[in-house]
């Protein structure tokens, strides 16, 4: 580069540079202040305690872990272990690929149920796909016949449905849910 060269090349106005600051500080009180509610409403949002189901297979004391979609045999025993989070009205059912639905927990009515609970059942008699479900009412207001009819809601789609379903529809809001699938073999 040459004396000529140096002399053309200059450095851009300060003006611009000021001018762009000037126009994007008045939005960063804005942004600011919007940041700071995103994190007012995350910390003040109520936290849904978890519902978690997960299934045992295998003889007392030897009992190992089913991932969902475990194949077991055909009517083998099965244990449920459930952690409620908080304690709350519960109905535990079974749905299997012939459309039977079956109440597993509780046996007459749904007493508030506390702390982790394990349940032990059995598999289905019948090869094919079978859900258990989980349901922990937000209040007292949800009964075993509206369970039951979403439950059948499930049965009816048969096998793909029972592969694909996680929780059951048309429950009322705030209701918890967690299932868990085996196949019997």
């Amino acid at each position: 580069m040459n004396a000529a060269d140096h002399a053309s090349v200059s450095p851009p106005p300060r003006r611009d540079a000021r001018r762009l600051l000037s126009a994007a500080l008045p939005g960063v009180p804005f942004v600011l202040a919007a940041l700071a509610m995103v994190a007012v409403l995350r910390s003040t949002a109520p936290q849904t305690p978890a519902l978690a189901l997960s299934a045992w297979g295998g003889r007392p004391g030897a009992a190992r872990p089913l991932p969902d979609g475990a194949t077991v045999r055909a009517g083998a025993s099965l244990y449920l272990e459930l952690e409620l989070g908080t304690p709350c009205p519960l109905w535990v059912v079974a749905v299997d690929a012939a459309g039977r639905v079956q109440r597993i927990h509780p046996i007459v009515a749904a007493p508030e149920s506390h702390g982790a609970l394990d349940i032990q059942v059995q598999a289905s008699p019948a090869p094919g796909p079978q859900r258990f479900f989980a349901v922990c009412a937000p209040d007292d207001g949800l009964d075993y016949a509206r369970v039951l009819a979403a439950a059948g809601a499930v049965a009816r789609e048969g096998a793909s449905g029972l592969r694909t379903a996680r929780a059951l529809a048309g429950l009322p809001e705030g209701t918890r849910q967690a299932s868990i699938l085996v196949e019997a073999m």
